[in-house]
């Protein structure tokens, strides 16, 4: 499990994009079968770890505009839409490459695609209600294809108010009913932290197979059940 936690989209690209022109021993195909996408249970667990990170930030958007911090608010915007695209890549059973091709590559994605002017409006967005409005059509969209892809989900809408506040946040539920349907013990250990990529953003370690290995190691149990709702404590 530590190794494909260890594997960011574009070390795992590296050896599965492009043609092969000859494998007289079958062993290169092989590997890039077995590297063609994370296995289903760690799937599941990788995408409540994005909503996990989503429903941490996405009431900051109108937290920091409120204070009249257009700055902060960006950042945040910013943040989320980093998170929005790889959860688009997972829930399409797609490595995520590295920034350069990120938001091209997305865009081609057959379901995803179609949020790219979402959450370009959302980085484009004057005020933090847009920013907020943008933001959240995109992530019903998200939340779209992960019905469609047959992961399991909370009725019809992945957000609801941010307790009593004017915000928007992550649906109670929308992680944990991920992580419910999951079996495998040591997947389930890799929440809330997830992939190495969905926590670190140093080039000079994702950039490293000898870094990235050193960083990660088997998760402890699992945690008890409850991530998401301490992850919107009003703040």
């Amino acid at each position: 499990m530590a190794d494909w936690l260890a594997l960011p989209g574009q070390a795992a690209l590296e050896v599965t994009a492009g043609p092969v022109w000859r494998d007289d021993t079958g062993e290169p195909t092989g590997v890039r079968a077995r590297l063609a996408s994370y296995p289903r249970d760690l799937a599941a667990v990788l995408v409540a770890v994005d909503w996990q990170r989503l429903a941490q930030e996405l009431p900051l958007v109108g937290r920091t505009g409120e204070q009249g911090d257009e700055l902060g608010s960006r950042v945040v915007t910013a943040r989320l839409v980093d998170a929005a695209l790889h959860l688009g890549f997972l829930l399409e059973g797609r490595w995520a490459p590295y920034p350069t091709w990120r938001g091209t590559v997305f865009a081609g994605l057959p379901r995803c695609g179609a949020l790219v002017p979402a959450l370009t409006a959302a980085l484009a967005a004057p005020t933090w209600r847009e920013r907020q409005e943008h933001l959240a059509r995109a992530l019903r969209g998200l939340y779209d294809v992960q019905r469609a892809a047959g992961l399991v989900v909370v009725g019809p809408d992945p957000l609801e108010p941010f307790f009593d506040r004017r915000f928007l946040g992550v649906r109670t539920g929308v992680t944990q009913v991920l992580l419910d349907g999951v079996d495998d013990v040591d997947a389930r250990a890799a929440f809330p932290l997830g992939a190495v990529e969905q926590w670190c953003g140093s080039v000079d370690l994702l950039t490293a197979p000898d870094r990235r290995a050193a960083v990660v190691r088997p998760a402890g149990p699992a945690p008890p059940a409850a991530g998401a709702r301490s992850a919107r404590r009003p703040r």
